[in-house]
């Protein structure tokens, strides 16, 4: 069965990224595609030890009603969302990110830090906290201790981020299906429609 590539640009520290990757699972479910995740950072400027969120919405003051639409989202989803007390940077988890998805652990450490930072409202900023997801994931914390240490995968990520510059993108979740982009935590629908256009498109050529 012929099938295409779906490439997902995202970051840990977005709620609809949270929401899109329960989108990706089902689309694995039913089509079982090639998925490669990406890295994207969101808020490179967040000082190590994250942002309060008083400090986050007096600058964003958007941010509350986006705040509130990820919660029903994510509802209906039937995840949880906690109230964060910090919003993290997420440098870090993702260089530790791509350390699991080249070491065969992405989806594992990817569902454990989802977990860890909007369930347990854990700040993934902390280094503790990101071993402790590494070896939830399956690695060890020494691995995970050297891949952060040496910065391993720093050169990793930053040829994602810029590639996903290079493709206009600027917020994320952002889905590469085929030729298509789709963004943000659209509906399930849209991007089951992108994924049999570009199939039919693909089987056509």
């Amino acid at each position: 069965m012929k099938t295409i590539n779906v490439t997902v640009y995202s970051d840990y520290v977005c709620p609809y990224c949270y929401i899109g990757a329960a989108r990706v699972q089902q689309l694995q479910q039913e089509y079982d595609p090639p998925i490669v995740w990406k890295s994207f950072e969101l808020h490179p400027d967040a000082p190590a030890g994250g942002i309060p969120p008083s400090m986050f919405y007096q600058d964003n003051p958007n941010l509350k009603r986006i705040s509130e639409n990820a919660q029903q989202l994510a509802a209906a989803a039937d995840l949880q969302l906690g109230d964060h007390v910090i919003y993290s940077n997420s440098r870090l988890a993702l260089e530790l990110g791509e350390f699991a998805e080249q070491s065969g652990k992405g989806e594992a450490f990817r569902g454990a830090l989802f977990d860890s930072y909007f369930q347990q409202i854990q700040d993934m900023g902390e280094e503790t906290v990101l071993f402790d997801v590494a070896e939830e994931a399956g690695l060890t914390r020494e691995a995970a201790a050297k891949c952060l240490s040496e910065r391993t995968m720093k050169t990793h990520v930053d040829s994602q981020i810029q590639e996903a510059r290079g493709y206009g993108i600027t917020g994320v979740p952002t889905f590469i299906i085929g030729k298509y982009m789709v963004v943000g935590a659209q509906p399930y629908s849209v991007l089951k429609q992108a994924f049999e256009l570009g199939l039919e498109e693909d089987e056509a050529s």
